[in-house]
């Protein structure tokens, strides 16, 4: 006897809750992948947070002797070596090996 109910009542009350057993689960399941799929929106789209972007075109420091010899190279705080260059110092192949690589539409965007 389940709360009163008898003989095939019963059963359909057992369904009944077994499918919304299911159903909640099924919402549960979609809650939990739309907020994955929003937090993921959120982290591509999110602006770079500016600490991380506070020493990104801070060069290497370099000594050179009165002949131009480098005596000594200060890697960057991050312990890289960096050294700015002009983007017409960019070998064409290269750019267009990027440009390849990364969009292939860009020179039609907008």
């Amino acid at each position: 006897m389940l709360h009163g109910v008898s003989g095939d009542g019963a059963g359909v009350l057992r369904r009944l809750r077994r499918a919304l057993t299911r159903d909640s689960f099924r919402r549960a399941a979609a809650g939990v992948l739309i907020a994955g799929a929003a937090g993921l929106v959120w982290l591509r789209c999110a602006p770079v947070p500016e600490e991380l972007l506070r020493d990104v075109d801070a060069p290497s420091t370099v000594v050179v002797d009165r002949q131009g010899r480098v005596l000594y190279e200060a890697l960057s705080a991050d312990g890289v070596r960096v050294a700015p260059i002009d983007a017409a110092a960019i070998p064409p192949s290269l750019e267009a090996a990027t440009l390849a690589a990364e969009d292939r539409r860009f020179y039609g965007h907008p």
